[in-house]
């Protein structure tokens, strides 16, 4: 007998690097679009694909999967740093991180899109309130560069 996952608005789940884990309630893929380059040829404008443009990974409702709260925060910084008054290089900023959706009882995936060039760009937190009981959650933005595998 299958038993239903109480947890069932839990079926995004993202790691990065492959060792960082989180279940997400809310996501947004970025939207991809193409610059599109006009040429003038006799009587008529010939249109040609430019530069691929990427949008931004929303990532809402985050659940870490350990304890630690701070690894977006570090990872934001690690970008510009107010304290030292600079990032790091890139190279060492960017990550690889894999979406995956699940079905219902969150042990079979059914779907995987695996983004390369990854890097925090924004960090939020869901409001306080002693009124609800659900967990601090945050929110977080991620920029990337390619995907690398859609299935």
């Amino acid at each position: 007998m299958r038993v239903a996952n109480p947890r069932k608005i839990h079926n995004f789940f993202l790691s990065i690097d492959g060792v960082d884990q989180f279940e997400i309630q809310e996501m947004s893929f970025p939207e991809l679009s193409l610059d599109v380059v006009e040429h003038g040829d006799t009587n008529y404008i010939v249109k040609t694909p430019g530069i691929l443009k990427i949008g931004t990974i929303q990532l809402k409702k985050l659940k870490r999967m350990e304890t630690t709260d701070t690894w977006a925060i570090t990872w934001l910084f690690g970008g510009q740093n107010p304290i030292i008054g600079g990032g790091i290089l890139p190279s060492l900023l960017v990550r690889t991180i894999t979406i995956e959706e699940r079905e219902a009882s969150n042990t079979i995936t059914v779907g995987r899109i695996v983004w390369e060039g990854a890097w925090c760009s924004n960090v939020g937190q869901n409001a306080y309130s002693r009124m609800q009981s659900e967990n601090i959650i945050q929110d977080i933005t991620l920029q990337v560069e390619k995907p690398l595998i859609l299935f």
